[in-house]
């Protein structure tokens, strides 16, 4: 896992000013899930910033607390901030970013106004499926674009109007 000062020389500040690293090893999420377990340790979506309907979709995904990177990254985001994440694989990354994405953007537009640029068709479909289960409360419309397929089905949902776009480097160009 990189370090911050080794993701400030590969992220120089000028090209993110606001720079957050948040950086969990295993063990720190092990021993945050063992103290929250045992009640020691309270943490809550409820105080992260978050809008209700997207509380209560939280809810709806089975979601009981966030994990560390949900915990640091969410308000961080909320605020408007830069951030960038490192964690372990199935360590709710896609929602830390998701969730306080769809409460920045508003639901209703006919173009989108979030960009969510992924490298693999897998990343994409894993990220359309949190963004459409997180926006089941706020309307937000979700989309995805990607190679490989055909390109109607994706322009027709294009053409019907979104808030969210997640697409592959390749279809988006």
């Amino acid at each position: 896992m990189p370090s911050a000062e080794k993701l400030r020389r590969i992220i120089p500040d000028s090209v993110v000013p606001r720079l957050l690293a948040v950086g969990l090893a295993a063990s720190t999420r092990s021993a945050a899930a063992t103290a929250h377990r045992r009640g020691e340790l309270s943490l809550s979506f409820d105080n992260l910033g978050l809008d209700p309907r997207l509380l209560q979709a939280v809810g709806a995904m089975g979601y009981d607390a966030p994990t560390p990177i949900q915990e640091q990254s969410i308000p961080s985001i909320v605020a408007g901030r830069d951030v960038v994440g490192c964690a372990q694989t199935g360590t709710g990354k896609t929602a830390a970013f998701v969730l306080p994405t769809l409460q920045r953007v508003s639901a209703g537009n006919r173009k989108p106004v979030a960009l969510i640029v992924t490298p693999t068709r897998e990343l994409a479909l894993q990220i359309e499926g949190v963004a459409k289960q997180a926006s089941r409360f706020t309307q937000h419309r979700v989309a995805v674009v990607y190679g490989g397929v055909g390109y109607q089905p994706q322009a027709k949902a294009l053409r019907r109007g979104i808030d969210v776009l997640v697409a592959t480097p390749g279809r988006l160009l």
